[in-house]
């Protein structure tokens, strides 16, 4: 089983209170993998291209960090035209 911790702008906190955690598991403690899968896709696509976001989302499991995801700025675009969009990407250690 693994927690959730969420680090934002304003130091770290809990995932139940993090804006952008899907409503359903705001009340879950302790999340298996498949939920953190299914949370990982959920802030992923509820987040693309928006302004860039300095978050992070943090799974432990026995104390010991096994995932974060986080968004990475990434420039698109080509001759003529070009942006940049924010895109969460998942990391395991």
């Amino acid at each position: 089983m693994y927690q959730i911790i969420v680090k934002t702008d304003k130091g770290m906190g809990s995932f139940k209170n993090y804006k952008n955690a899907p409503e359903k598991f705001k009340n879950t403690q302790e999340f298996t993998k498949d939920q953190l899968k299914e949370i990982f896709k959920y802030i992923k696509e509820k987040s693309v291209a928006q302004k860039p976001i300095n978050d992070a989302i943090i799974a432990m499991e026995n104390n010991s960090m096994k995932y974060i995801g986080k968004w990475k700025t990434v420039a698109v675009g080509g001759y003529g035209y070009g942006g940049v969009i924010n895109l969460f990407q998942v990391q395991e250690f």
